[in-house]
């Protein structure tokens, strides 16, 4: 018998030693992707996991269940006493990892264009912040940044192909780039999707529907596919614009077609993991909301025609509320906060606030109120706390306009700056005019006061449309052919 014992306490520490040391298998809150790894360490945003074959991945803790992020608060604590016991990981206060920002508006979610900086200049010299670098050679385009490492990530046009760039983050020099598929040459040509970043993948979807899956560290193509084609989906009027969305090991994109209006590709290999219920009309523009409210999982977007959810687990179309504008333009992401989702477009629309129910594996919404003070064209939505801004097409003159989240009524309208895309940051909001003007406001509902405002040099033609990025103290602007990175820290 004692031989015996022996022998299953040599079992028993041998399954130990071969196992991770605090695995657990870790879930989106949507539901749609899971992980068997182990917790490494973890910051305010961020938790770094090792899988089981060994690597390390950093994941963004607002994007795990709330069983996840109890979890990782539950290894944060300090031993009694206050201080860590040997061996334990904690986090300083105050203290961040340098973030990534690997997909267009980041990972904070919900819709909201919100980066996690703290120290930035809260005003401008006359001229501008220090510009670190610039560099031409993008081509042609609207595709903002995302950053991964030490590496960023454009597109642009070429000799009629849509064109993927990796450049140093710290002079802009290039690394790799490569025709991820063909261009858009008709009404307000060129590409517009900017590209997502997963791991060591690139993922890039051009203006006619190739999908493009890259290597990080050499451009090469792991696999590509037409997601027009595949699942029989219109072109729209201004071409694709949506950036992929990466959940897990699921690639999800929305051809708007008649085999699928949202889909779920595996991202290693790109073979359809699975549909969603048949489209009833083009996709328009926007880019995928991944949401989760209760136990339902959604994926929020827009068709030409309405605004929709769907079941991120089962494809099921959830709702569609109608959005019918006068050319099919809803290209501006919802925004939820707090059992609301705020739904702006330009094109002759009003924005609207409507109250999100949710029973069981249901969903629904109504309106709750709707203003014409505010009809963003493309330029994104900023939420800070119980306001909203963001930039008129039309309306008030197409100023920039502030508005009360609870009721819409409007807090201030200003025309300092053009009209143009927001991005918010350490409580400024940062005005990207489409005319090559840039500003810095506070983000403050009594009035717009302006801290900053400067001329960036042109790129080459057409308007400063692809959006602002701030992350680890700098500002990425691009028009055109050029990419402008501004110390604003």
């Amino acid at each position: 018998m004692k031989k015996y014992a022996f022998l299953s306490v040599v079992f028993l520490v041998l399954v130990m030693f071969a196992l991770p040391a605090a695995g657990r298998v870790w879930k989106s809150k949507s539901g749609s992707f899971s992980l068997d790894a182990e917790f490494v360490s973890a910051d305010a945003e961020k938790v770094t996991l090792k899988d089981t074959q060994g690597k390390t991945r950093t994941v963004q803790i607002s994007q795990l269940s709330d069983a996840d992020q109890a979890f990782i608060k539950s290894q944060q604590k300090p031993a009694s006493g206050g201080k860590a016991a040997a061996g334990e990981k904690t986090v300083a206060a105050g203290k961040t990892a340098k973030t990534d920002w690997p997909r267009f508006h980041g990972l904070r979610g919900e819709g909201n264009i919100f980066a996690e900086e703290k120290g930035l200049l809260k005003a401008w010299p006359e001229g501008g912040p220090k510009l670190l670098w610039e560099v031409d050679g993008l081509g042609r385009g609207y595709a903002s940044v995302t950053l991964s490492g030490d590496l960023l990530f454009t597109a642009g046009s070429a000799d009629g192909r849509a064109v993927v760039q990796a450049r140093k983050i710290s002079d802009g020099s290039l690394v790799w780039k490569t025709d991820a598929g063909e261009d858009w040459t008709g009404h307000f040509e060129h590409v517009r999707s900017t590209p997502t970043v997963d791991a060591d993948r690139v993922y890039y979807l051009a203006p006619k529907g190739d999908l493009a899956c890259m290597n990080v560290k050499d451009g090469k193509i792991v696999w590509q596919r037409n997601i027009l084609k595949d699942f029989e989906g219109g072109l729209s009027t201004w071409a694709m614009a949506e950036s992929p969305l990466v959940e897990g090991n699921t690639l999800i994109c929305t051809p708007g077609g008649k085999k699928g209006m949202i889909v779920g590709l595996n991202k290693l290999t790109g073979k359809t993991a699975w549909v969603s219920d048949p489209a009833e009309h083009n996709a328009a523009y926007s880019s995928l909301v991944p949401l989760t409210v209760g136990k339902l999982n959604m994926l929020l977007t827009f068709s030409e025609k309405e605004f929709l959810a769907y079941d991120a687990d089962t494809g099921k179309k959830l709702f569609a509320y109608p959005r019918e504008t006068n050319y099919g333009v809803n290209a501006t992401d919802a925004v939820y906060h707090d059992g609301m989702i705020f739904l702006t477009s330009g094109y002759g629309m009003e924005s609207e606030m409507v109250k999100l129910t949710v029973k069981g594996k249901t969903a629904s919404v109504e309106k709750v109120w709707g203003t014409r003070e505010m009809d963003n064209q493309h330029g994104g939505v900023v939420r800070v706390g119980e306001n909203i801004y963001s930039a008129c097409q039309n309306h008030n003159g197409g100023a920039w306009v502030c508005l009360d989240w609870k009721t819409g009524e409007k807090r201030w309208a200003d025309r300092t700056i053009q009209r143009g895309s927001v991005a918010y940051a350490d409580g400024m909001l940062f005005l990207w005019g489409e005319k090559n003007q840039m500003g810095l406001a506070v983000a403050d509902p009594k009035a717009c006061n302006v801290t900053g405002n400067f001329r960036v040099p042109e790129g080459g033609d057409g308007n400063s449309w692809a959006h602002p990025l701030v992350s680890d103290g700098k500002l990425y602007l691009r028009h055109a052919d050029k990419l402008f990175v501004y110390q604003v820290k």
